[in-house]
């Protein structure tokens, strides 16, 4: 028998990778990872995002679980309605800064990337290199 928690757990993340299924149906051009062995890397901003003191939307603080979204650009961790809809050809308008190395990038550079983990998306955006790095460490 299972606990009401892992359930919750169970449909917070079956509810996560439907809308990342949705936004793999938009097309190319962005970077979705789900996992179930998160790697190292994952588990770097796991560590990060789950700090004590980044800022929780309220919802998430109602039962039953529900997934969790942090954008690297506005560091809090949101519910999906908060959120809103993930766009997969969203870009910075102007140069920004790669989330990993900190290089500048043109707008249309930067890659999306979005990692998933159970009930919990991570959305970044990186330069070429960083994102190509990540993927492989993913082992995508």
């Amino acid at each position: 028998m299972t606990s009401p928690l892992d359930d919750q757990a169970r449909a917070a993340a079956a509810d996560t990778e439907r809308r990342l299924a949705e936004l793999r149906a938009k097309g190319p051009g962005h970077i979705h990872i789900t996992t179930d062995d998160p790697g190292a890397p994952m588990l770097e901003l796991l560590t990060g995002i789950t700090a004590p003191n980044i800022r929780r939307c309220g919802h998430l603080e109602a039962v039953p679980l529900q997934p969790a979204y942090v954008e690297s650009w506005g560091p809090a961790i949101r519910c999906a309605p908060c959120v809103g809809p993930i766009d997969p050809t969203e870009r910075p308008a102007e140069a920004y800064p790669c989330d990993e190395c900190d290089e500048v990038v043109e707008p249309g550079g930067i890659v999306p990337v979005t990692l998933s983990y159970g009930y919990y998306t991570v959305r970044l955006r990186q330069c070429a290199a960083c994102a190509d790095a990540l993927t492989t460490g993913l082992g995508k």
